[in-house]
């Protein structure tokens, strides 16, 4: 068999410059950080704004969930107070969700959210730490307030608020559904423990709310 030139030059390549084509591919290689890829489970993680406006999310019950030290949760048990400002239309929130039933003092992880004279979607800063059923005031400043609370069996409790220096959040209301009095939105935020003086960051939450009870 007869081989072409370019055959011939590729057969006799020096094997020394063939090891460093393969390193430098190897080397381009390295530099792709795969977590840049936007794979389905990446999108999935990031687009939490999706998951709340999504039909089957909406067409839930009252809600709650979010991302603490890198685990999805679900709060699972939710008690939701809620009041109409007759006057201005504006609704007052106030929630306080379990992850299961609350009969074991030792083990349990709370989620609390506080929501202030809310007419309108937006996005609201946190400026307080929850306080159940607040009075309606219109001469006070509506509070917006974010908690988790979490003890394990054998530990000391910890509540990681809002309304502290050390911490910050924000709360996003997407939709407010007036004719099925439902409120949707996602939360975020890095609450401040005076127990042990140690801050935890919640990310990835996501609520549905009825309004009306």
């Amino acid at each position: 068999m007869i081989m072409s030139g370019a055959h011939q030059r590729f057969i006799s390549t020096p094997p020394a410059l063939l090891a460093v084509l393969a390193a430098f591919v190897c080397c381009l290689v390295g530099c792709i950080d795969v977590t840049e890829i936007n794979t389905p489970k990446v999108v999935d993680r990031i687009n939490v704004d999706s998951i709340v406006l999504s039909p089957q999310f909406l067409r839930g019950g009252d809600s709650l969930f979010a991302t603490i030290g890198g685990e999805d949760l679900v709060f699972a048990f939710p008690e939701v107070y809620t009041v109409q400002d007759t006057s201005t239309g504006a609704w007052y929130l106030f929630v306080r969700a379990s992850r299961s039933r609350l009969n074991d003092n030792d083990n349990y992880e709370i989620l609390y959210l506080q929501l202030d004279a809310v007419s309108d979607t937006g996005t609201y800063r946190c400026n307080a730490s929850p306080v159940r059923e607040k009075q309606i005031d219109p001469a006070m400043a509506p509070h917006f307030g974010l908690q988790y609370d979490r003890r394990a069996s054998g530990s000391f409790p910890a509540s990681f608020r809002t309304g502290n220096a050390a911490a910050s959040g924000e709360i996003h209301v997407l939709r407010i559904d007036r004719v099925d009095g439902k409120m949707a939105g996602t939360f975020r935020f890095t609450g401040y423990s005076s127990e042990n003086d140690s801050t935890i960051d919640v990310t990835r939450g996501g609520f549905l709310l009825r309004m009306k009870r």
